[in-house]
């Protein structure tokens, strides 16, 4: 194929800095055939022998579906093209991977208004999901039915401080407050009688646990642990979560204060609302605004959790003040291992700028400054250390530079990795990028964006990073004819089989006619 030395040609020129860190196998492309009749990609597989079998899926008619199956071999050579039609109610059982549960159900769950200076309110409300035969997933609406207001064996009113959503079983899992009267008349009750209730879909309340505490008490965190819906991507189910509860005082509040501004809670608990750990630790700064958490498993079989966010200035003052400070100093991570805190590390703003790694090809990269946080994804490191990498956005929320920060055993920040966007597409809402470790290195791939509104393309992205001799490679992009971009991944299925050391990408040219296999060595 024409391009196929180009490639490779323009992968070894950029050999001298990359370290041979990546290079093309095989590359190859196919022109399809009847493509009006084509429906779309719903499956990918790679067979025993290392076929690969491409399904397109097309609603016949009421009853019926129509499945094309292209075969390749394991060098991406056309082999055999097949179709059949099939009954809905027939196709699951034959391929298990067919995410259908009918073309339209519904799912009871519950929701609240969230305002926590009023007593609690449920609603009950109807997910519904229809099929959708051209995107091959499910489109979600909901509706508004019953209300009620729950209240406590002794009559007391709930005040919500923070909820979770089950958009599988429809249970909502609630961190509130219990006292007697309306928060107008005294707070005290509610800031140190916390709780954790679980209500289900029916309103009906299935369990609750006391989180007492002496003195008033703000939920500074809260983030449930969320694993994906085997039968539906578009939902999530819960199986527990993490709070962080810190010293408050409220304006006319009856509570007893905590004199340590600093006495933070780390609380979590499972998905039968049972409290599986409660440590306390000394927050050397009570601003410390927590933007997420991460989790992994432990070779013991617990969780390794990982909280982080900016942090600002001072001690004087307590949590629900403090954190709207805009003036930040530094980056906190805290790491709990099996419900006990391991450790609370605190990186100035300043480690940010000096620790900053680029390739040759980039220009200076953004600098932090504790207020424009990325959306960050998480990568536990062989090393012990772990990496957050992200993306910067600017005021109308268009992706700009990608950054990555590496933490070491001990939560010490090494190094702010970062790199400039190689393609200038103006897609809003981010670009998807991912970044895994093998025996050679660490690698970071993004789908960069090429286009702009409704047409927008994106291609594979790849950027080696030496996280022990804290380098990066020069990125170099994927599916280049010449000097022009003209293969894109399928959005759907990007990649086709990976292993440690190999990728192979998949997709087309922008009309679709032309389908592109790459295979890649990392």
């Amino acid at each position: 194929m024409k391009k196929l030395s180009l490639l490779v040609g323009m992968l070894f020129l950029f050999g001298s800095n990359m370290g041979n860190s990546q290079s093309i196998d095989t590359e190859k492309t196919y022109e399809l055939t009847g493509k009006s009749k084509r429906g779309k990609l719903a499956q990918v597989e790679r067979t025993e022998g290392g076929n690969y079998k491409l399904y397109y899926i097309t609603k016949a008619n009421n009853t019926k579906a129509k499945i094309q199956v292209y075969t390749f071999d394991k060098d991406f050579n056309f082999m055999d093209l097949s179709e059949e039609e099939i009954l809905f109610d027939k196709i699951k059982a034959k391929y298990s991977w067919f995410n259908f549960n009918g073309e339209l159900y519904s799912v009871d769950a519950i929701t609240l208004n969230w305002n926590p200076a009023a007593p609690l309110k449920l609603k009950k409300k109807r997910i519904t999901y229809k099929y959708d035969w051209l995107l091959l997933g499910y489109h979600k609406t909901v509706k508004v039915l019953d209300k009620v207001k729950p209240r406590d064996e002794d009559g007391n009113k709930y005040f919500a401080k923070k909820y979770f959503e089950d958009e599988t079983t429809g249970d909502l899992y609630i961190v509130a407050g219990v006292a007697p009267g309306a928060v107008s008349k005294d707070a005290g009750a509610q800031l140190t009688d916390l709780r954790l209730v679980k209500f289900d879909w029916n309103l009906n309340k299935v369990a609750e646990t006391k989180i007492p505490f002496e003195y008033g008490q703000e939920v500074a965190f809260g983030q449930a642990f969320l694993e994906p819906d085997k039968n539906n991507s578009e939902a999530n189910t819960i199986s527990g979560g993490a709070l962080v509860f810190a010293p408050t005082v409220w304006k006319g509040s009856s509570a007893p204060k905590d004199d340590n501004k600093g006495n933070f809670t780390y609380v979590e608990f499972d998905k039968d609302c049972k409290i599986v750990a409660r440590e306390n630790f000394d927050n050397p700064s009570p601003g410390w605004k927590i933007d997420a958490a991460q989790w992994t498993w432990n070779e013991k079989g617990g969780r390794d959790v990982y909280l982080y966010g900016a942090a600002a200035f001072g001690k004087d003052k307590y949590y629900n003040v403090a954190v709207q400070s805009g003036k930040k100093k530094s980056v906190q991570v805290m790491k709990v291992s099996s419900g006990k805190i391991e450790y609370l590390t605190e990186s100035v703003l300043e480690d940010f700028e000096t620790q900053k790694v680029l390739p040759s090809t980039s220009k200076k990269g953004k600098t932090y400054s504790g207020k424009n946080k990325p959306n960050f994804s998480f990568l536990p490191l062989s090393s012990g250390g772990f990496v957050l990498y992200g993306q910067y956005y600017d005021a109308e929320g268009v992706p700009g530079d990608f950054t990555a920060w590496h933490f070491d055993s001990n939560g010490k920040l090494v190094a702010n990795y970062m790199r400039n966007m190689v393609n200038k597409g103006k897609l809003k809402n981010g670009i998807s990028h991912t970044m895994f470790e093998n025996e050679n290195g660490v690698f970071w791939v993004a789908y960069e964006s090429s286009g702009t509104g409704e047409m927008v393309w994106f291609n594979p992205v790849i950027t080696k990073v030496d996280v022990k001799n804290k380098s990066m490679a020069d990125p170099v992009s994927l599916g280049i004819e010449g000097k022009k971009q003209t293969y894109f991944i399928d959005k759907s299925f990007p990649m086709l089989g990976v292993s440690e050391t190999q990728h192979v990408y998949f997709g087309s040219d922008r009309r679709g006619k032309n389908i592109w296999f790459c295979r890649v060595n990392l």
